[in-house]
């Protein structure tokens, strides 16, 4: 919902000062860990396996089923969830161009050092701060207008209740 600067102030968050805002009622703060578990063993009923510290060192595609190879292991699947963080670009092109290439032939396939899926990453480092000794400025999460290279300072408030600014 859009909201005007007026409505912000008197309707909203009296602290903030603003042109406008989008009020979003359904945002809000989850406990990441819990709801990671949870998937997980939604993922573990439905036959997925999680294979964690296994390097991928290729990836194959036949009639729409993706074949992944991480440490001698052989994973089938139709779907991938690339969780690989700081090594998700090379993830990417190497099962983007099996995908393209739908070969089976373990000497076209790429380690992901190149290819033509290489996506590039941006990499932002950021730090938050919690508010001590005073009461919590803010009811709801209020982030500004994102800028070049990062979604500004933003407050937010954590699983116990305190307000946390940052990145």
């Amino acid at each position: 919902k859009l909201l005007s600067g007026e409505d912000v102030s008197s309707n909203f968050e009296p602290s903030v000062t603003c042109q406008g805002a989008i009020f979003s009622p359904s945002t809000g703060v989850v406990d990441s860990h819990n709801f990671m578990v949870a998937l997980l063993a939604d993922a573990e009923e439905h036959g997925a396996t999680l294979a964690l510290n296994s390097s991928v060192t290729g990836a194959s595609n036949s009639n729409g089923t993706i074949t992944i190879e991480a440490e001698g292991m052989q994973l089938e699947c139709d779907s991938v969830v690339n969780c690989a963080g700081l090594h998700a670009d090379r993830i990417n092109t190497i099962i983007l161009d099996s995908m393209k290439t739908g070969s089976n032939d373990p000497t076209r396939r790429n380690n992901g050092d190149e290819g033509s899926n290489r996506m590039r990453q941006y990499f932002a480092k950021g730090n938050y701060y919690r508010l001590e000794g005073q009461k919590a400025p803010f009811q709801h999460l209020v982030y500004p207008v994102p800028e070049k290279g990062g979604l500004g300072v933003h407050a937010t408030i954590d699983l116990g209740g305190n307000t946390r600014f940052g990145p």
